[in-house]
């Protein structure tokens, strides 16, 4: 499990940002609109500013760190810290507390900077942590806890839990830290706390911000539905949970993506370094090959004893054109050379140069030793009279008896490879005690690639194999092939392949940027998703909020037409309706009438039977004259137990029928607690000339007659 979090660091700090720049958009958007209420757009603040500074460390993490970069991260953290603190300071002054004014940060952020430039970021980090995170995150929960308890069901149930939250946050954000060079830091840090648990506690803090934007959340819904309407509940629930759904599927898909596009890349680089250590491989078998040949040549040669033999001009001369001749055969960058039984050279190709090999004796020199002792061999190592890198090939030239009468020797200098190594990003080419023979960077040229024993190293400078070796080793331990290992500040794959028996072997090192950037593909294609879903989230709860606000105000504007007893239309609605009608029976000359209708005696079923009696009889009049009329009519209550029908397309004759209808329905009618009920009616038909005061005036008229003439009947203007 450890391992998996390790190679998934970089995604679990995108993680732990995301978490935090959601809480802080969250919390934006609930605001602190309510007296009493907390700065929420502080704790927004904080969200954004630390979600900022964890993928900062994600940035560092993926394309390599600097000094000035890893400043710039401690500036941010301890900022994003600040608006935390101030969340606890102004909360408590808002639920009535008695608080410091804003110089309370002075010190602590004194206290960091001293640390920082004291120690080191690293420690800046630790005390920021300690002085600002451990204390704002425990402080800001505590004053959450006391705004739960002034408050009730859901509201303080959501408060809670994000004070819990960031109770949690506190401790884990604020007691483990970096490690730094004092206490408590020495013991309780993020290392200490990954090699225990096997988890990061970036992970922790990371869920602890989910478990807060979530809070936080479900606090602004519990407001949304106080302050407008329950409707509100059942879809923001609904919307909320499918889009969790779909964030946690996005963001599972996306760790699964960036790790196959890692793993993709981290093969191709397996690949490529396979390919380079078999290309240095066999470019210097080549180099070297030629060399061990033509060495085994001079040996086994019938003119190699006449030339050891020397004693007179002519028998020099005849050695000097002997390893001429080898000399050419071997190529370029070579030197052929013959050395007697002590090891003292008598004839050598360089003799002219001004660092002839002639009458220099190698006799401590292993290719030496054992070739004179019958065996042919080869060595590495820095010419001692040269001073140029070579590859020894040696061999025994043997008397009529079999004993080594002299060595003959090839020296084939590699200087001019290490041209070809600069191709590779690092490359070394290194004997079984890592000392840097070749290299892509001259500055590595004989130092050890990892520590090496004292001993060895003084056994090593006593040979003269290698001259003085140079400073520090260039790595912390010795490596693998396959392996991870740090280099120059970032983590190389390293690659290794031995050649020969004794153990020499080339290196290459590759940086993980190609592999880290194919993984910073997958972050970002994940995080476009995630902001797709969460925009998704803000859509969907806009259209529930503008869905639920058309309602109510299609619901007002039809209180405000409509009666409230009986649910017809009022006057307001009826005088809108009569003059559209009257327009429109101007422009076309359709027929158009108004039937005013008036319960008779109604004041005397109120005297006898209650109000509430009096009320029901106009319910159900209303009722029963919507249910024999046409959906084109327009029934409204004018006042009191008065109403009046706005009758379209109806002709004088059809509407004086469509009056005594009703008459005669209403008459015969049993009402509720009240029996039968009578009404008088007037009729008047629109005319030319008439205005919709006229009209109105002429049926008022009718319906008056009406009821001086006996009541219940139907009267005609």
């Amino acid at each position: 499990m450890a391992e998996l979090f390790k190679a998934q660091l970089d995604y679990v700090f995108f993680l732990y940002g995301l978490a935090f720049v959601v809480l802080g958009a969250v919390c934006f958007a609930l605001g602190d609109r309510r007296p009493r209420d907390l700065p929420w757009r502080a704790l927004g603040a904080f969200g954004l500013a630390h979600g900022a500074h964890e993928w900062l460390v994600l940035a560092a993490l993926s394309a390599g760190d600097t000094p000035a970069f890893l400043w710039a991260r401690l500036v941010v953290l301890a900022g994003s810290f600040l608006p935390l603190a101030e969340f606890a300071r102004l909360g408590a002054a808002r639920l009535g507390r008695k608080v410091p004014g804003r110089w309370i940060h002075a010190p602590a952020l004194l206290l960091v900077a001293l640390a920082a430039v004291a120690i080191g970021p690293a420690a800046g980090d630790a005390v920021a942590r300690y002085a600002l995170g451990f204390t704002g995150g425990v402080a800001a929960g505590a004053v959450l806890a006391l705004l739960a308890r002034e408050l009730a069901g859901a509201e303080k149930r959501w408060i809670l839990l994000a004070a819990t939250g960031l109770g949690l946050y506190g401790v884990a954000a604020g007691a483990v830290v970096p490690a730094a060079p004092f206490w408590p830091a020495l013991l309780v840090n993020q290392e200490a706390f990954f090699s225990s648990s096997g988890i990061p506690v970036q992970l922790v803090r990371g869920l602890l911000a989910a478990w807060l934007a979530i809070s936080v959340w479900g606090l602004r819904r519990q407001r949304i539905i106080e302050d407008h309407s329950a409707a509100y509940a059942g879809p923001l629930r609904l919307q909320f949970a499918w889009t969790a759904i779909a964030f946690a599927a996005t963001l599972g898909a996306g760790w699964a993506l960036t790790d196959y596009l890692g793993r993709y890349s981290e093969q191709r680089m397996r690949d490529d370094v396979r390919g380079d250590l078999s290309l240095l491989a066999n470019r210097l078998r080549m180099e070297v090959g030629a060399a061990d040949s033509v060495a085994r040549s001079m040996a086994d040669s019938p003119w190699v004893l006449p030339a050891l033999a020397g004693g007179s001009p002519l028998a020099s001369q005849a050695a000097d054109g002997f390893v001429d001749a080898f000399k050419n055969a071997a190529g370029e960058a070579t030197i052929a050379y013959l050395m007697d039984r002590d090891g003292t050279v008598v004839a050598s190709s360089n003799r002219f140069d001004s660092d002839s090999l002639v009458g220099k004796n190698y006799r401590f020199r292993p290719y030496f030793r054992q070739a004179a002792a019958g065996q042919c061999t080869h060595y590495y190592a820095l010419g001692v009279t040269t001073g140029e890198r070579g590859y020894y090939a040696s061999c025994p030239a043997r008397d009529a008896s079999g004993r080594a009468a002299g060595v003959a020797v090839v020296k084939k200098t590699l200087d001019a490879m290490e041209l070809e190594y600069r191709q590779f990003e690092h490359a070394f080419f290194i004997d079984p005690n890592s000392v840097v023979f070749l290299a892509s960077d001259s500055q590595a040229l004989f130092r050890t690639l990892w520590p090496l024993p004292e001993d060895a190293r003084q056994a090593l400078s006593r040979s003269l194999q290698f001259g003085e070796l140079r400073a520090a080793p260039l790595l912390a331990g010795e490596i693998a092939d396959g392996t991870w290992v740090e280099f120059e500040g970032e983590r190389h794959y390293a690659g290794r392949r031995y050649i020969g028996d004794e153990r020499w072997s080339f290196v290459t090192l590759r940086a993980g940027a190609p592999i880290a950037a194919s993984r910073a593909l997958g972050i970002i294609v994940t995080l476009l998703f995630a902001v797709l879903s969460l925009a998704h989230l803000v859509w969907m709860e806009q259209l529930v909020r503008d869905k639920i606000a058309l309602a109510k105000r299609v619901e007002l504007e039809q209180r405000a037409a409509t009666d409230a007893l009986t649910g017809v239309a009022n006057r307001l609605k009826f005088d809108q309706a009569l003059a559209d009608e009257i327009a429109r029976a101007k422009r076309y000359g359709t027929p158009l009438a108004l039937v005013m209708c008036d319960v008779d005696h109604f004041k005397a079923i109120n005297d006898t039977h209650g109000h509430q009696a009096g009320d029901s009889v106009l319910v159900g009049l209303c009722g029963l004259i919507q249910r024999h009329t046409r959906k084109t009519d327009l029934l409204a209550r004018w006042g009191g137990e008065e109403f009046v029908i706005l009758a379209r397309n109806c002709g004088a004759g059809d509407t004086f029928q469509l009056a005594e209808k009703l008459r005669h329905l209403i008459e015969t009618h049993a009402f509720d607690k009240v029996g039968a009920v009578t009404c008088s009616f007037g009729v008047a038909q629109f005319g030319e000339g008439d205005s919709a005061e006229s009209a109105l005036a002429r049926a008022d008229a009718a319906l008056y007659r009406a009821k001086a003439s006996g009541r219940n009947r139907v009267e005609t203007a």
